[in-house]
């Protein structure tokens, strides 16, 4: 009897640790799984990032070939630097450029630089802009009965005009030559530049300027160039502003001409 029942004990703790056995194998596997489950995440996440690094990588390097598109375009026709603008100059007046007229007797390029800069600028953006050639009706005439000083203040009148006008933007406006006056005038300034080139002639024609105690009554002429209609360089652009203010004035002044109207 004593043996039986120590068989039965025997087989009783076999069975329990049998049992125990099994679940502790089932407990290594539910663990093995979760750490393969663990692992596969682990590597998704990894390669996630990895893919997430080489487009950064990749836009860092289409950043970096802009940046040097962009100052080999800048060395190549240099618009900021004084030796740059000179040098288009003269080869813009190898071409016999009847626009460039105006700039040979002062020599001065200071709307070439602003305009072989924004130029650059917009090919990248992309932005449309158009350029503005304003030259001064019957010039000759004012120039015959007032002294510089008092030309400059119809120039200073007309860049007032030019500036009060542009609801607080900043296009470049200057001088350009003896007579005329030039505008770079973008489309991110909310208006369209026929609009700006009315209210600049319709201004100047109702302003009275007071020079050397007399009030005098003056009007313009003013030619639109525009970007990219008109062509993509210096040269179309001006050539197209040139001509249609060269129109303007010859069809009797106190008027607007773009490449629209002629």
């Amino acid at each position: 009897e004593r043996e039986k029942v120590l068989a039965e004990l025997e087989s009783q703790g076999s069975a329990v640790q049998e049992e125990a056995r099994n679940k502790l194998e089932e407990e290594r596997a539910r663990i093995e799984a979760m750490r393969q489950e663990q692992e596969a995440k682990i590597a998704a996440m990894q390669e996630q990032l990895q893919g997430q690094m080489q487009d950064l990588l990749s836009a860092r390097e289409q950043f970096q070939q802009q940046q040097d598109n962009l100052e080999t375009q800048k060395s190549a026709t240099p618009g900021q630097s004084n030796d740059g603008a000179e040098l288009i100059l003269a080869q813009l007046k190898k071409g016999g450029s009847d626009y460039l007229e105006p700039l040979k007797a002062t020599g001065d390029t200071v709307f070439l630089e602003l305009l072989q800069e924004k130029l650059d600028q917009v090919s990248l953006s992309g932005e449309k802009f158009a350029c503005l050639m304003i030259e001064i009706d019957h010039y000759d005439k004012l120039q015959k009965h007032y002294d510089e000083s008092a030309i400059d203040e119809v120039f200073a009148s007309l860049e007032e005009i030019v500036n009060e006008n542009l609801g607080g933007n900043d296009p470049s406006v200057t001088r350009y030559g003896e007579k005329h006056f030039a505008v770079i005038f973008g489309e991110s300034s909310g208006s369209h530049p026929k609009e700006l080139a009315e209210t600049i002639r319709s201004g100047l024609y109702e302003m009275e300027i007071d020079i050397s105690m007399q009030d005098v009554f003056l009007s313009c002429s003013i030619g639109i160039g525009y970007y990219p209609d008109d062509g993509e360089t210096i040269n179309d652009l001006l050539g197209g502003a040139w001509k249609s203010c060269r129109h303007a004035a010859s069809s009797g002044g106190n008027r607007i001409v773009s490449r629209e109207y002629t």
